[in-house]
């Protein structure tokens, strides 16, 4: 049979005494929290789907078939935080996809995560493919796309080449979280972009805004089409309002150590669309006032880092606002002001690794002859800085040394262990313990003089380790009094091979 296929999309034709059903897109991942996700994936024809799925590739359970549809969003529900699951579709109870995986998101007690971020990206060139290859190399928990989402109309028939295809070796592991940019309005008030992503929802807006929580951050994606000039069509005045009192009462409730926020209109930008005063107007004020932390945005083709600002001025107390549309759409010129403290013309991504009371935060180039560089590197702190691990590789052969790096407050005694697998188990009030301790054991341990300690790991030169994985997770001691004077640090992972 001869299956056809819109823009680039690989299908997969699988029989079943229903006949023959091709797989036309995914499958993604998407609204992953602590104990749930949906997977999302589209058929032709119209099919029954199933999510099998399990904490192993054996797989083991499966979700309760739909009716026959095209566009299948399916729960995977009884899940545990901070886990690797497994998974694949299934059309008419027979596999349609090969055996991806995803893990699950953290509870607040666990402060670790990995975010990108960047705007303007639905070009399908090749800007926005090598985006993409970034991404992949990166390995994000998750991915915040902040605005035009789809060139140049937001159209159905783009949504495939411009965001699917190009991201098709992610989505079905990672989930991709996204702001409503002004192109992505231009059809029918962005009824496209809500038919066709899978989005958490809002009571008062739907998947135009809506806000999640993971390992101590809030993250609130805004629609700020009433921002653009000629927006109210699409946002007349009541339904910004209803926006803003969610916005403010969202923030609010929170007691997350983190609070981001991210949509498509910058406040401030010195870039060719400059500041937006309507921004600066009416969702500036709740942000300093709801301590928001950081606030990322696209429409401007460059990245561009501001100092934290409290009505316009330098000021340590406010947010600090970051633009990064550099996710694929040609590079815009950039007019430095004095509150800018770095500007970018460029593609890439800005990538926070949040580690307990620090964000570690970087613009990584994706363009030819940086491919991968950090361009530009800052931190953001509450507090004691919290311990990390960090591997000077991750794939290492044998014979090698590769060198592991602790890094926390000067004077911390702390101690590393290893495993040959990885678990989950809370242990109140100090972390998450992601590694088997059933299978791993002690390695070393010390004092950190100057913030920092270096350890060699000699892989013996032996060839039947290559392929083992074996997995690093430290503890240290800590004044800070919320997590009872002891840190359990992120995990490192090392391949030999």
């Amino acid at each position: 049979m001869k299956v056809l296929c819109a823009g680039l999309v690989l299908c997969v034709v699988v029989s079943s005494a229903f006949g023959q059903v091709a797989l036309t897109r995914g499958p993604a991942v998407c609204r992953v929290g602590p104990t749930k996700a949906k997977i999302q994936w589209k058929t032709d024809p119209a099919s029954a789907g199933a999510v099998e799925w399990g904490s192993s590739p054996a797989l083991g359970n499966t979700t309760p078939a739909t009716g026959a549809i095209k566009l299948h969003e399916v729960l995977v529900p009884g899940l545990t935080p901070s886990t690797t699951y497994y998974y694949r579709v299934l059309a008419n109870g027979v596999p349609a996809s090969g055996t991806f995986s995803f893990r699950t998101a953290h509870e607040p007690l666990h402060p670790f995560t990995r975010i990108a971020a960047f705007g303007d990206s639905g070009k399908a060139n090749s800007e926005q493919y090598a985006v993409a290859s970034l991404l992949g190399a990166l390995e994000p928990e998750m991915v915040l796309i902040a605005g035009d989402v789809i060139y140049p109309e937001g159209e159905s028939s783009d949504m495939d080449p411009k965001y699917f295809v190009p991201y098709a070796a992610l989505l079905p592991g990672i989930p991709f979280y996204l702001a409503l940019g002004n192109h992505d309005y231009e059809t029918d008030c962005g009824q496209p972009y809500l038919d066709n992503f899978c989005l958490p929802p809002s009571s008062a807006g739907g998947e135009r805004y809506y806000a999640f929580e993971t390992a101590d951050v809030l993250i609130v994606s805004v629609d700020s089409e009433f921002c653009d000039p000629g927006g109210f069509v699409c946002s007349p005045f009541w339904v910004v309002s209803e926006q803003l009192d969610w916005l403010e009462a969202t923030l609010a409730a929170s007691d997350a150590r983190w609070k981001v926020v991210f949509f498509h209109h910058p406040p401030y930008s010195d870039g060719s669309h400059g500041d937006n005063l309507v921004a600066q107007i009416y969702l500036v004020p709740i942000f300093e006032e709801q301590g928001v932390d950081l606030v990322i945005n696209g429409h401007d083709h460059s990245y561009q880092r501001f100092s934290p600002l409290v009505d316009g001025s330098p000021d340590p107390s406010g947010p600090r606002y970051v633009v990064a549309g550099t996710g694929g759409n040609g590079g815009s010129d950039i007019f430095p002001s004095p509150i800018l403290e770095a500007g970018i013309e460029g593609h890439g991504t800005f990538l926070l690794d949040v580690s307990g009371n620090q964000i570690h935060c970087r613009f990584v180039s994706a363009d030819p002859g940086s491919f991968g560089e950090v361009l530009d590197n800052f931190t953001m702190s509450k507090g004691p800085t919290t311990p990390t691990l960090a591997l000077s590789a991750e794939v290492s052969p044998p014979g090698s040394t590769p060198f592991l790096t602790v890094s926390g407050e000067a004077g911390e005694g702390y101690g590393v262990f290893f495993s040959l697998g990885t678990g989950y188990l809370e242990v109140p009030p100090h972390g998450v313990l992601l590694i088997d301790p059933m299978v791993g054991g002690f390695l070393f341990s010390g004092t950190l003089l100057g913030g920092g300690a270096l350890h060699a790991l000699p892989i013996p030169p032996t060839p039947v380790l290559n392929g083992t994985r074996v997995y690093f997770q430290g503890a240290a001691t800590s004044t800070e009094p919320s997590v009872g004077g002891l840190w359990i640090t992120n995990v490192s992972a090392l391949t030999i091979g």
